[in-house]
């Protein structure tokens, strides 16, 4: 049966809930045009297949750019694959494959831009399973309207 995950960084927005709107893990208010947000994932025990991990929150009107956004590799996470989004679309920022080594994936960059007009969860969902143990960065980059 696939598991769900909460990340460090969802975690604290999460708690930081009643203060929402642009908002950081620390519950800081964001400024200025635009910003990346980095959204950092461990990969826990048993992770395969189907499971689903929490990453972080999007600010309430804010647009990802995927040619603007990253993802980052501290160590080897393994051959799995994972889609990037939201609960109404899991595919929204379009993820690419985990990289099998250390080092930075630019995310699709021919996927459109995505719109979040409400705060909303960032959600990966598996396809294959990461090493357990490993870590990545998520960097997106957000344009404030």
């Amino acid at each position: 049966m696939p598991t769900e995950t909460k990340s460090p960084t969802y975690v604290a927005q999460e708690n930081a809930a009643a203060k929402a709107g642009s908002m950081i893990a620390d519950a800081a208010l964001i400024s200025g045009k635009s910003q990346t947000l980095q959204l950092e994932v461990d990969i826990p025990a048993g992770t395969g297949a189907a499971d689903t991990i929490l990453a972080g929150y999007l600010p309430s009107g804010v647009t990802v750019v995927p040619g603007q956004s990253s993802i980052t590799t501290t160590v080897v996470c393994g051959a799995g694959t994972f889609k990037i989004g939201t609960a109404s679309d899991d595919d929204a920022i379009r993820g690419l494959g985990a990289s099998n080594s250390v080092g930075t994936s630019i995310l699709n960059s021919a996927v459109p831009s995505f719109k979040s007009t409400s705060r909303q969860a960032v959600i990966i969902t598996l396809n294959g399973a990461l090493t357990s143990g490993g870590k990545f960065f998520l960097n997106l980059g957000l344009v404030y309207s």
